[in-house]
């Protein structure tokens, strides 16, 4: 570990209450592509995670580089200032994250915040992201899941807000599933390139606002309850 993240490792060990940080919120057997069997198991992050979410965070910007001809983020490095942003994320009473690991590798995670409004019953996901060698495993799901249920728990959140791009197409067809309604879409001055459904490469980009109804999602969702982990082990996620 970078002595940096170490230094600020130690420094939040207590970033989340005592009675969360580290607490397990599923663990299941997880098969990979070779047919080894690895321990997978998904959480509230502790000081300790601070190397393994920056590593996820990097993925996701090499991933939005060579995807979508971003040069920002193709050429963005890791900065003492991202850490210290992290480190005062992790302190944040109003947010709480969660990770996912796979033999201790932190694989994924989401951060999800309360608002400063005490009679506001929304609950807002600043980020979700799981490593692109792990996708299609049902990990995204898992932890918008456990997220839902944990801002319900903690925060009495009656709805969850979250923000995306329209030419996050997995992402999308992931929120879509999940029970989220679009109420506002803008355009961006990013210049990504992509191909819409149409199949028509664009270079205007929009940003979306969804919106997930807690309650209409726990009738809907009673199914689907942590068939995630069934997903995970089929590949069809």
């Amino acid at each position: 570990m970078p002595e940096e993240i170490e230094k600020e490792a130690r420094d939040v060990e207590s970033e989340e209450s005592p009675e969360k940080a580290g607490r397990v919120l599923d663990e299941f057997d997880w098969e990979d592509s070779e047919g080894k069997r690895k321990k997978a198991v998904l959480r509230y992050a502790k000081g300790e995670d601070l190397d393994g979410i920056k590593n996820v965070e990097m993925d996701k910007w090499r991933f939005r580089g060579e995807t979508y001809g971003d040069e920002f983020n193709a050429q963005r490095e890791w900065t003492q200032e991202n850490t210290d942003k992290l480190r005062e994320d992790l302190n944040d009473s109003r947010k709480s994250f969660l990770v996912l690991t796979v033999d201790n590798e932190v694989v994924g995670h989401i951060e999800f915040t309360k608002s400063f409004n005490p009679s506001d019953k929304t609950v807002y996901v600043d980020t979700i992201t799981v490593m692109q060698k792990y996708n299609r495993q049902g990990f995204a799901t898992g932890l918008l899941e456990r997220a839902t249920e944990e801002a319900k728990k903690s925060f009495n959140a009656e709805h969850i807000s979250l923000g995306t791009q329209e030419e996050n197409k997995s992402s999308n067809i992931l929120y879509d599933k999940f029970g989220f309604e679009e109420v506002s879409k803008e355009l961006s001055g990013r210049k990504w390139k992509w191909v819409d459904e149409e199949g028509k490469e664009r270079t205007d980009c929009y940003d979306l606002k969804l919106m997930l109804d807690i309650k209409k999602w726990e009738e809907q969702w009673k199914g689907k309850k942590g068939k995630w982990k069934e997903k995970s082990k089929d590949k069809k996620e």
